[in-house]
């Protein structure tokens, strides 16, 4: 019986194991196809990483999909511009990228050198957007735009919304200079009449009849995080322009602090509930980010109002150092704002490519108050020297030319009510903090960067240190930043989501291109010769992107 039993029963054991052994056979067969279709969908993606062209810098593969820094080079992008006291940042942000694209097309092609690039005119767009509006106002409702005649407040994506009347508009920079306020402002104004005068171009309209720069934009996305960002860094390899809220803290200073009864005469306002109820207070605007190249939001900051600006990389990492005197913990947008070369960094240093020692001579920013050198004992200053902001230098590391700040009261300002001498000259004498915001400054008279035997002495209370240039100026020379290396502000990705919290924060993908004509080098196809390139021509410049050939300080090669 059992052997009739076993007879019967190990056929069915074979079988059984048969079936087990197709199933193993066709889940390894699913897995590798699975392996197949997943690496035949990244390797392109990662040879997209590895053969972009060498205007991006990718580094540091995160998770092996996206990069964490993804930088355009300088020598993909251009110095940067000063919009003055306009609000035309919009204005600059377009044009930025315009010009960013039409380099980089131009350099693929080999219409320009890596080292060249052609300025195009923020003037000549803004006045061309207005007239524009002025056809119908519904197509830009925003009442700066045309109620005064202005070319205030603005958005980058018209350069794809009005492309059919643009396209053949924008034009070389030489065509006519920028006009700030200061050179329209008259003695009596009023907020209506601010800016006034400032949208005039001569010669425009006679150059758009022959100018030979024509755009077309294929396709536009509006992108909203930092990925999709990488990602149209990474396929572009352009400047983008950037469209975001700014925020900023309102500073109070009671007027019983001490020093600041005076100014409170001028003018004062209800303090907070949370500062000192029933009080009165000395009110300033905040400012949305540090005076050396930093955005910042504290959670008591306020929309203060928007920026246009450009961007040219990201950094999913922490950065701390003197400059921004804090941690970006989150990582930070890199981003071409249209604030002078004057004010912020290079891109060489945001990216974390060069030292803080090579920043200091490639950017060092004295104008800014955080970066003002402190008295020293005597003129040979064999002690170093120390900033407000707390960074310190030995002496024998002078080799950019570093001294204290000579500061005087602004002239035609209020600043003689907190006690400043207009015909005296002072060097900071201590800088501590009083407060977690604010510091306690302190000033002695000086003829030499030392304090003065006997002269003059005042200190100010809670005050913000990046405020201080708006009461005082820095009087004596020091080397400035370079003009076509700096510029580039740190906006941290936190900043970023708050404003995008606030509904106002988004990044345009423009896949523009450009006609054959509008390149200089086919100045004499015969399709071509109807055109006029006397203002490209005059408007193509060469800029010294610095490189550095050792982590020591100040080894760069121009």
């Amino acid at each position: 019986m059992s052997l009739a039993y076993s007879a019967i029963e190990e056929p069915r054991k074979n079988k059984g194991s048969k079936t087990n052994t197709i199933l193993l056979l066709l889940t390894v067969v699913l897995v590798v196809f699975n392996l197949v279709l997943i690496i035949s969908r990244v390797m392109p993606f990662n040879d997209q990483l590895k053969n972009i062209d060498d205007n991006v810098h990718v580094l540091e593969k995160k998770h092996n999909i996206l990069p964490e820094k993804v930088i355009l080079k300088p020598s993909a992008i251009h110095p940067v511009s000063n919009q003055a006291h306009r609000g035309t940042c919009w204005s600059f942000a377009t044009i930025g990228a315009f010009e960013s694209a039409y380099k980089h097309q131009a350099i693929q092609q080999g219409f320009l050198d890596p080292d060249q690039y052609v300025k195009f005119s923020e003037q000549a767009h803004a006045i061309s957007v207005v007239e524009e509006c002025n056809t119908d106002i519904k197509k830009c409702p925003i009442a700066n735009m045309w109620y005064y005649n202005q070319a205030s407040d603005g958005y980058a994506v018209w350069l794809y919304t009005f492309q059919q009347a643009l396209s053949k508009q924008i034009l070389p920079n030489s065509v006519c200079p920028y006009v700030t306020v200061e050179d329209t402002l008259p003695d009596s104004w009023t907020p209506h009449t601010f800016g006034e005068g400032t949208l005039k171009c001569d010669g425009q309209k006679a150059a758009e009849e022959t100018n030979p720069v024509e755009y077309e934009i294929n396709n536009m996305k509006h992108l909203y995080t930092k990925d999709e960002i990488k990602m149209a860094l990474l396929e572009r390899e352009y400047v983008l322009p950037i469209s975001t809220a700014l925020f900023g803290p309102g500073d109070y200073v009671k007027c019983s602090t001490p020093g600041w009864a005076e100014m409170c005469l001028i003018r004062n306002v209800s303090c907070p509930a949370k500062i000192a109820y029933g009080e009165k207070c000395y009110f300033m605007q905040g400012k949305s980010g540090t005076s050396d190249g930093a955005f910042v939001y504290e959670e008591d900051d306020k929309m203060i109002g928007g920026h246009g600006m450009g961007v040219v990389g990201i950094r999913e990492s922490g950065i701390i150092d003197p400059f921004l005197g804090r941690e970006f913990e989150q990582g930070y947008y890199i981003l071409r704002n249209s604030w002078d070369y004057t004010s912020g960094h290079s891109i060489q240093y945001l990216s974390g490519e060069i030292s803080f020692w090579d920043e200091l001579e490639l950017c060092p920013m004295w104008s800014s108050p955080r970066n003002w050198i402190k008295c020293t004992r005597g003129a040979e200053h064999h002690e170093g020297f120390e900033t407000i902001a707390g960074a310190s230098y030995p002496w024998y590391w002078n080799a950019t030319d570093m001294h204290p700040a000579m500061i005087k009261a602004k002239s035609g300002g209020n600043v003689t009510a907190l006690g400043f001498n207009p015909d005296i000259n002072y060097c900071v004498e201590s800088a501590e903090k009083d407060s977690p915001k604010r510091f306690e400054v302190c000033f002695a008279e000086s003829e030499d960067g030392s304090k003065k035997e006997g002269g003059e002495k005042l200190c100010l209370r809670s005050v913000n240190v990046d405020y201080l240039n708006r009461l005082l100026d820095r009087v004596d020379e020091y080397p400035e930043n370079d003009h076509d290396n700096c510029g580039y502000w740190a906006f941290p990705l936190r900043y970023a989501d708050e404003a995008a919290a606030a509904g106002a924060f988004w990044v345009l993908d423009f896949d523009i291109e450009f006609s054959k004509c509008s390149f200089a080098k086919n100045a004499n196809l015969p399709e071509c010769r109807k055109f006029d390139y006397t203002l490209l021509n005059q408007s193509t410049h060469r800029a010294q992107y610095a490189t550095f050939e050792t982590p020591l300080p100040w080894q760069k090669k121009w």
